[in-house]
């Protein structure tokens, strides 16, 4: 995994700050900002509560926009005082990640933040096996919540990269939801437009002054 800087205390952050909870993100990010020459957007290692450490010292850094996904995203616009800009989890993103499963197992537990599980909710319909939606509302008490489906025979299950430990810990196998270039690559876009309008609305105010 790739290592955020100790501290970015003294350090100019680019306008847009994309804040990868797992490798994928981190590296799509790099592939997309290399691809279309984005040299505004500085992309960082963060998950959950270390994210948000990093989100706010990015933001005091000079950080105008952050980016994330997930459990991560869920608590870092709750904290930030600039627009946080989700990376959504889509469709194609939670087949990639069901397949990865064992196709042997009749029962999958997806765990996550709102943002993360509500599409697996479409694929009830589609897929053959009997689906648990496990929303968390917060990082703590995360080992009870997949202990207590653990105990009634749920061993498979998708989600956040934060909930993998827990899980391999049960004794319990887990596959992270990935993000593809495309995915991220629109939220650098919004973050980008965003910034954009608000340096023109910015512009506008100091006309009229």
């Amino acid at each position: 995994m790739k290592k955020v800087l100790l501290s970015l205390k003294g350090i100019k952050m680019k306008d847009i700050v994309v804040i990868c909870p797992i490798e994928n993100i981190y590296t799509n990010a790099k592939k997309a900002v290399q691809a279309y020459r984005y040299d505004n957007v500085e992309i960082l290692y963060g998950n959950m509560s270390h994210g948000v450490k990093v989100a706010v010292e990015a933001v005091a850094s000079g950080a105008k926009i952050i980016v994330s996904r997930g459990g991560t995203y869920h608590l870092i616009k709750g904290v930030c005082t600039v627009p946080v800009v989700e990376i959504k989890v889509d469709a194609y993103d939670i087949i990639e990640s069901y397949e990865k499963l064992d196709h042997d197992v009749n029962e999958i537990g997806v765990v996550g933040y709102n943002n993360v599980i509500y599409g697996f909710d479409i694929l009830k319909r589609l897929i053959p096996k009997k689906i648990h939606t496990i929303e968390l509302k917060q990082e703590k008490g995360v080992y009870e919540i997949i202990s207590y489906y653990a105990k009634k025979g749920v061993y498979d299950y998708i989600g956040d990269a934060n909930i993998i430990p827990i899980i391999q810990q049960l004794g319990c196998n887990g596959v992270v939801i990935q993000s593809r270039e495309e995915t991220i690559l629109t939220a650098i876009q919004e973050a980008r437009r965003i910034l954009s309008a608000t340096k023109d609305e910015k512009e506008r105010t100091q006309w009229l002054i």
